[in-house]
């Protein structure tokens, strides 16, 4: 290991955290969005997501 390739795959690994965050903020904003549609029941979204329905309130009750 070089400290070149320690560098590329820090580089790699905190893109790769930027990018889950910004995809987990993108999942939170559709499980809000689902949560407060009537024909959509919580149970479906836990299923779908495979949070747990009080995880899935939590979300939904969340400012972001």
């Amino acid at each position: 290991m070089t400290q070149e390739n320690l560098e590329k795959a820090a580089k790699a690994y905190r893109r790769a955290e930027r990018i889950a965050e910004q995809r987990k903020q993108a999942l939170f904003e559709e499980i809000r969005a689902a949560y407060n549609d009537p024909d959509i029941k919580t149970v479906t979204i836990a299923q779908v997501t495979g949070f747990t329905r009080e995880h899935v309130r939590r979300i939904a009750n969340s400012e972001s």
